[in-house]
């Protein structure tokens, strides 16, 4: 009988006779398998006394080839043997009697390197900082190579920083056999941009492809961004068009493009040496011995959005802060080069909340499914069920809200069919776009916002009828050429929910009017970036917020009147403080209560100000005319359109436009994604 992942449950006993293991919980997918916290049965007698390990259970479709069965079985072998602080320790591999192949290794509970820069940005991690953390990944490769062996996938994701040595690397060696037999399969392995060339033969890897991907990752921490995008092609890649990061001169900045050179012969012959040539004397005492880094492990909370969000949660009882993890843990499924998920929650449980966590899951995979009247009686029935397990009031109020909007989502669908056959009486003559209405799978049966494709086309951007600031002035023609989508609604908090759960970071507040289908709100800019690049991780494609002049232009929907509609707010085509609406001046409307505009867009005005990607600047003298994001002037301040709830009817103008710190967050503020298409 063929192996079905499907058929792992918590308490299901792996392994040969002589080291069994107890699944705890599931924490993450990817093409290569699973990953599931257990317990190590030979460690103790009772649960209480056993220790805990991380089982990656190997996707069974990757060993069917006899060679690469053969090489990651050596490979673990091999890798068991290394001992090393900065290596995550592998235990070994183990084969059930069922035929489950998985390696046993240390379990690890804090961030990895990504999600640092990610959560906590570039200036948490200043140029010392950055250095001995590429020390003690130096140090810890040179250790590798001593031992014939390559790591093959060092990534951001897979550097891991802990509180008691720093630097933890994850995944070395071992899965490179599995990571060729995906590429065979015709399937991209995430981040990718970070392997060298060589990385996409068929061949096990050398020491230079690692001393390649150091390089990049030198690059990431002072360039601050990637050195290549995922898109480009491995034989495209051209270090010499990159720009140099600020803080190295001509000589640092050569000799970090050789390391990234595409012939293997031109890279240093170690990356402590490269470390060492890059940096001046008096910049290598971090080299002299292997550093402490508790300064980058326990950054500053109040430079940190999601810290200070935090601060109420850590106030929450131990039972609620189990219930979000376990959730995680069970809900979410992330990509090949994401499998650190087993990094998560590590909070103790019991059988009551184990149960919990099922009826959860069944709950949250129940809302987003399709809605139907089968999917509404079996999410009635879960919810009961839930129920009656007593869970915390707060978690059970915020999936009852979820619940009682389902029920709007039956009669959704025909009611957008209706409203895009025809328009009211005061809406905008402009000509009905038939936008491709799409949306990306992020987890199994789980699907992300509904996209709509937006056409290309010129309009004319600002205050066109000097009802508005100077900030929306001179007026000028912006050509968007590119092909793009943005979701048909605002982000909801169902959607972004999910995320959070996913990741770990606290529910921001609904101000008691419910959740579901209603716009996230009190989420700031890099909340908004954080749930975009989530989104882009999950499903590969090339989510982001959405420019200020693709956001002005879909708004108008080929119209120059202040309002999609027409010059006057008019009854019921917005929520602001006087639309005319049951929600003016007190609450969020649920997304898509009012028409959608000639593109397919609902409340593009008003509802909830909308965070665009581009810096403030206080005129458009000099704006982007092709559409793109403006990424110079003052980007201590990020813009935001559309207008809100509470907001005056002329602050919900197509052409409005304000501006606030990239970390200041409100219960009038949301956000709606952006997706480059490829042409």
């Amino acid at each position: 009988m063929a192996l079905d992942f499907s058929t792992l449950r918590k308490q299901t006993v792996l392994g040969p006779e002589h080291r069994q293991f107890k699944l705890i919980k599931p924490v993450s997918n990817s093409p290569i398998g699973q990953v599931w916290h257990a317990y190590d049965l030979s460690s103790g007698e009772d649960d209480s006394s056993r220790e805990k390990v991380a089982l990656e259970i190997v996707n069974p479709a990757l060993l069917k080839d006899p060679d690469t069965l053969e090489q990651f079985k050596s490979l673990v072998t091999r890798c068991a043997r290394l001992e090393h602080k900065h290596l995550a320790k592998i235990q070994g591999y183990f084969q059930s009697r069922e035929g489950w192949l998985f390696v046993a290794m240390e379990p690890l509970s804090t961030r990895s390197l990504a999600r640092i820069l990610i959560e906590d940005g570039y200036k948490q991690l200043n140029a010392e900082k950055a250095r001995v953390i590429l020390q003690q990944i130096a140090l810890t490769l040179d250790y590798i190579v001593k031992h014939q062996l390559s790591h093959g996938d060092l990534t951001p994701w897979n550097i891991i920083i802990t509180h008691e040595v720093g630097v933890k690397l994850v995944n070395v060696a071992f899965r490179q056999p599995l990571l060729k037999a995906i590429q065979r399969g015709g399937h991209r392995v995430l981040n990718s941009e970070y392997h060298a060339q060589e990385s996409f033969s068929t061949t096990l890897l050398s020491a230079s492809a690692d001393i390649y991907s150091f390089a990049c990752l030198i690059y990431l921490l002072f360039g601050g961004r990637a050195p290549f995008s995922p898109d480009t092609p491995p034989l495209d890649r051209e270090p010499q068009q990159l720009p140099a990061p600020s803080q190295f001169n001509p000589e640092q900045w050569q000799l970090l493009k050789s390391a990234m050179d595409e012939s293997p012969g031109i890279r240093p012959a170690s990356a402590l040496d490269l470390l060492r040539q890059l940096f001046l004397p008096e910049q290598q005492q971090a080299f002299k011995n292997d550093t402490p880094l508790s300064e980058v492990i326990k950054p500053e909370q109040k430079a940190t959005p999601s810290a200070k969000a935090a601060e109420p949660q850590a106030a929450s009882s131990k039972r609620g802060v189990f219930f979000v993890g376990s959730l995680l843990a069970a809900c979410i499924t992330f990509g090949a080069g994401l499998t650190l998920g087993y990094l998560l929650a590590t909070n103790e449980h019991n059988n009551n909340q184990e149960q919990l966590l099922k009826e959860l899951v069944d709950v949250q995979r129940l809302l987003q499914t399709p809605p139907s009247i089968q999917s509404k009686i079996a999410l009635s029935k879960a919810f009961a069920s839930l129920r009656e397990l007593s869970p915390s009031p707060e978690l059970l109020q915020q999936l009852g809200s979820q619940v009682d909007h389902f029920n709007v989502r039956l009669t959704r669908d025909a009611i957008t069919k209706n409203s895009s056959s025809g328009q009211d009486d005061n809406q905008s003559s402009a000509p009905q776009h038939s936008g491709k209405v799409f949306k990306d799978e992020i987890i199994p049966g789980v699907f992300g916002p509904n996209m709509i494709t937006i056409p290309t086309g010129s309009f004319q951007m600002g205050d066109l009828d000097r009802n508005g600031d100077d900030n929306e002035l001179p007026v000028h023609e912006v050509s968007i050429k590119h092909s793009f989508a943005l979701s048909q609604k605002e982000v909801t908090f169902a959607e972004y929910d999910l995320f959070a759960l996913s990741t770990g970071r606290p529910l921001p507040a609904d101000e008691g009017w419910g959740r579901g289908e209603r716009p996230v709100i009190n989420i700031s800019w890099n909340d908004a970036n954080s749930y975009a690049y989530w989104i882009q991780q999950q499903t590969n494609q090339p989510y982001r917020l959405p420019s200020e002049a693709e956001w002005e232009y879909a708004a108008r929907s080929g119209n120059q009147t202040l309002y999609w509609w027409g010059n006057e707010v008019g009854t019921n085509n917005a929520a602001c403080d006087d639309c005319g609406s049951a929600f003016d001046g007190k609450k969020t409307a649920p997304t898509g209560s009012f028409s959608a505009n000639a593109f397919g867009l609902h409340d593009m005005n008003g509802n909830v100000y909308e965070w665009v990607s581009d810096c403030y600047n206080e005129n458009y003298d000099q704006a982007p005319k092709d559409g793109g994001s403006w990424n110079v002037g003052l980007c201590n301040y990020r813009v935001m359109r559309g207008g809100s709830w509470y907001d005056i009817p002329r602050l919900i103008r197509s052409a409005s436009r304000y501006r606030h710190p990239p970390n200041a967050s409100r219960n009038t503020w949301g956000f709606r994604l952006a997706l480059d298409l490829k042409k």
